[in-house]
């Protein structure tokens, strides 16, 4: 019979462990795998009790993957119906038949693939009662043999290897859902309190921190980067909304220069048309006083109807010869009082802000109505459109 053939169990190609711990140093050969539940159930198990010697029982599988021999500790069960003699702990057939009985209820799928024994204070020596109650119970190829000292604080796995157990210097430790063990831990308790408290193991409490710090890092990772695009799109959103003030800064400006120039044409027009009202009113009293004069004065060769005559006398013509200068000088004046009097326009007329063809000829002849002409003398075809700075010819 060959090594695989003594191998228990069926050979099951499948994948290792995937979340792992290593403890101590592990070669190539056939390596050990424990789940963390039966581990810390077996450390809270020899050390509820440091007083004497206990034995429990590891249950799992043995199989092969890429031509290495693998083996998992799926489960771990108290060893009970014990004899105790001489300070040594044996197994007995009612032990035996127990472990085979919880194997079956808890974890049918499985086997009985070696056993642990706690020695508190000895340390992890192996001793001949050790070896030959390893070869009486557990003489396969493959099946372990793990002793455990609570007090140091020790532990270290033997495997039977060509009919001898060879010391191993390290194992893994795996975490993964494991029902058979959770379910035989809450029937089978070693102490009141919560069966699931971490084992106060350095190196466990020290894996398990550096996994929460990992999750932990990675967490903080993604919620670094959520900040960063948070931020720029803040940023995005605060650029947008100042390139929008600005333009609606701009914007008023505009329509506040806009308004600024239509007020100031309001002014211009409102004083031009004050002017020509001044202007035209008094045209019509200077017009009122003539016709006045006029009336006051008869012309000569005339006779006024409904008047009388009167004889010819020498005194008669002396009034009239003396009236007739005054009447003259009073006509005169008159007649100089209804000329009316231009200024004078220049021929040019540089533009200065805030003109227009309105303004312009209001400014120079207190009408709009030589808009046009100031327009046809320029060569303009929009009257909207003037510059600063440009010089019209103005219309004489």
């Amino acid at each position: 019979m060959n090594k695989n053939e003594e191998i228990l169990g069926q050979d099951i190609k499948k994948s290792l462990p995937k979340n792992v711990r290593q403890i101590g140093e592990v070669h190539n050969g056939q390596r050990i795998y424990m789940e963390d539940y039966a581990y810390t159930y077996l450390h809270q198990f020899a050390a509820h009790n440091k007083k004497e010697e206990q034995i429990s029982f590891l249950i799992g599988e043995q199989t092969i993957l890429d031509d290495e021999r693998i083996l998992l500790i799926h489960g771990a069960v108290q060893g009970m119906s014990l004899k105790r003699e001489d300070g040594n702990v044996e197994i007995t057939d009612e032990t035996w038949s127990n472990v085979h009985d919880i194997r079956k209820q808890y974890f049918s799928n499985y086997e009985i693939i070696g056993w642990a024994y706690t020695q508190p204070g000895y340390g992890v020596l192996l001793t001949s009662f050790l070896i030959k109650q390893h070869v009486d119970y557990f003489n396969q190829e493959g099946k372990v043999l793990l002793i455990l000292d609570p007090i140091e604080k020790e532990e270290v796995f033997f495997q039977l290897n060509d009919g001898e157990l060879v010391q191993k210097s390290g194992f893994f430790i795996y975490y993964e859902k494991n029902i058979e063990m959770h379910e035989y831990m809450l029937e089978y308790k070693v102490v009141q309190d919560s069966i699931f408290e971490p084992h106060v193991d350095e190196a466990v409490v020290h894996f398990r921190l550096k996994d929460q710090e990992k999750k932990e890092a990675q967490y903080h990772k993604r919620f670094v980067n959520m900040l960063f695009a948070l931020s720029g799109a803040l940023v995005i959103m605060c650029i947008l909304i100042g390139i929008g003030l600005l333009n609606n800064l701009e914007e008023m400006n505009r329509l506040k220069k806009s308004f600024g120039a239509v007020m100031e044409d309001y002014g211009v027009l409102k004083n031009g048309l004050s002017e020509e009202v001044i202007g035209e009113t008094s045209n019509e009293r200077e017009k009122e006083t003539m016709n006045l004069n006029a009336t006051d004065k008869i012309p000569e060769g005339t006779v006024a109807e409904n008047t009388p005559e009167l004889p010819v006398t020498e005194a008669n013509s002396n009034i009239d010869e003396d009236l007739e200068p005054e009447n003259e000088e009073v006509v005169e004046a008159a007649a100089v009082e209804n000329v009316e009097i231009k200024p004078k326009v220049p021929k040019t007329y540089i533009v200065k802000t805030g003109d227009n063809l309105i303004t312009i000829s209001y400014q120079f002849y207190s009408t709009k109505e030589m808009v046009a002409q100031i327009q046809e003398i320029n060569d303009i075809d929009n009257p909207n459109k003037i510059y600063i700075g440009q010089t019209l010819l103005l219309p004489q």
